[in-house]
């Protein structure tokens, strides 16, 4: 491994020049066509499913309604100047894997150029945490098949991958695989060989310790203590370093452990290892108070330690807004995270909102 380089020495004054430009730098340009890498389509909808309200009268049509999603999702992306969205296939209580994979295909092959799909997460994943101890030949053989047969259908890449998921309700869930579990290292040899990304979930945990109690109230599923995986995170970069990791949801810390000063040493040693930002809807505590290494203040301001973060390295980073569109085009209230995030692509300077923007992303999933 090498040397872990030390993000923040020697450029205070360049960061706080950024910051400076970021105050005062217009928008990006209405012309820029952004690319986001990380959004989802859903049959009904979290406010459906998880808030409460109204289950449409009838039986539940799932290929329709992601046809209806991919629509409102095409729209949204048009208010936002985005050109592409990369959708992601995750289980689904209501279909089998390859349902839910073939149902999501399909929606998103209605708008060629628009929406690509990364899959994986409901077949894949499923595989992996199927296999939690050793792996025989025959298991991995039949892993690789299944992947190499995702990409001949058309994927960008593998994703949504979990690694670390903590569950938010009771109608969630808790799941944890090693980053470097034997399929995951088999996927990044997959990945690397036909130059494609894999997309990973995982919370950030350098260093035991208890989970919150906010964590422990909101649902029974997620473990008395949090266990760390940046070791494994750091044996799979190691791997294979033609592999191109993308870790998903960079700015939404719910461990107090994702720091700026964690991901600069991660981005530092590992040229392999990229993140998508992801901005929540929530970012203050009820009495106003900052949650610890959110990517943005209570007022949706950039903080300086992640402008920082940005700036150091600018060709790293992408933008994935991660909200779950469904098809009634209604805004949602449950982790309505789209506007915040690419609002939040204002604030950069010109040349460095358009690389996160868009440019990082066509380059790193090879995006014509």
């Amino acid at each position: 491994m090498k040397k872990p380089v030390n993000f923040q020495k020697g450029y205070a004054l360049a960061a706080a020049l950024a910051l400076a430009a970021c105050q005062s730098a217009s928008p990006p340009d209405a012309s820029v066509r952004f690319v986001d890498v990380h959004m989802h389509l859903h049959p009904l909808g979290l406010d459906v499913t998880m808030g409460g309200r109204g289950r449409p009268a009838g039986p539940l049509d799932v290929a329709a309604n992601l046809a209806k999603a991919a629509d409102v999702l095409v729209a949204r992306m048009d208010q936002k100047a985005i050109r592409t969205a990369l959708v992601v296939v995750v289980p689904s209580p209501r279909q089998s894997p390859a349902s839910s994979y073939r149902d999501m295909r399909d929606a998103i092959s209605a708008h060629p150029g628009r929406l690509k799909l990364m899959a994986g997460g409901a077949i894949l994943g499923r595989m992996v945490q199927a296999a939690p101890g050793s792996v025989s030949a025959a298991l991995q053989a039949d892993f690789t098949a299944q992947a190499q047969k995702l990409l001949a259908g058309g994927a960008a890449g593998f994703g949504e991958m979990m690694v670390y998921h903590l569950c938010m309700n009771p109608q969630h869930s808790f799941q944890q695989v090693a980053a470097d579990h034997p399929l995951y290292l088999a996927l990044a040899d997959i990945a690397a060989k036909s130059d494609v990304p894999i997309d990973i979930h995982m919370e950030a945990i350098e260093t035991r310790a208890p989970v919150s109690p906010r964590l422990a109230r909101r649902c029974a599923q997620n473990p008395a203590s949090l266990e760390p995986n940046i070791g494994a995170l750091e044996r799979l970069l190691g791997h294979n370093a033609r592999a191109r990791i993308v870790w998903q949801h960079i700015g939404w810390d719910n461990t107090g452990q994702m720091t700026p000063a964690l991901l600069g040493r991660l981005l530092g040693a590992h040229k392999n290892l990229f993140m998508a930002l992801r901005v929540p809807p929530r970012v203050a505590r009820p009495d106003g108070t900052q949650i610890p290494n959110r990517l943005v203040d209570p007022d949706h301001n950039i903080q300086a330690n992640w402008l920082r973060l940005l700036q150091a390295f600018p060709d790293r980073f992408v933008i994935g807004a991660d909200e779950f569109i469904g098809p009634s085009g209604a805004p949602a209230r449950i982790a309505a995270s789209f506007d915040p995030t690419w609002a939040m692509l204002k604030q950069l300077p010109r040349a460095l909102a358009e690389k996160i923007g868009g440019g990082n992303a066509r380059r790193i999933y090879r995006l014509k």
